[in-house]
């Protein structure tokens, strides 16, 4: 079931601004209005956001995100470091922990 929606008083710039994208989508103005009514509609508010995060249960953890933030790093530096040095041997050669793998 749809319903028919009117709206009045639309000021003149917001209207024309409102017909050329309509134009340049290759849409009646109605259509357009419509397509980005939808999309307004999917959109949760920031109030909707927010109720959400609120109903959610507190989640504790034993680590600082600090600390999280810091071990990530170290393993991204590691796995750059063990590329930069993959790229950097002749092949065959053992790497810096002894490994022999090409």
């Amino acid at each position: 079931m749809t319903t028919s929606l009117q709206v009045r008083d639309v000021p003149d710039d917001v209207s024309r601004v409102l017909k050329a994208r309509a134009a340049r989508a290759g849409k009646s103005l109605s259509e357009y209005v419509l397509g980005e009514l939808v999309e307004m509609a999917r959109r949760p508010t920031l109030a909707d956001v927010l109720d959400e995060l609120e109903s959610r249960p507190v989640t504790r953890l034993d680590v600082s995100a600090a600390d999280m933030i810091r071990a990530g790093r170290d393993e991204r530096d590691r796995t750059i470091a063990e590329a930069l040095d993959r790229a950097d041997r002749p092949a065959g050669a053992p790497t810096a922990n002894g490994d022999d793998v090409p």
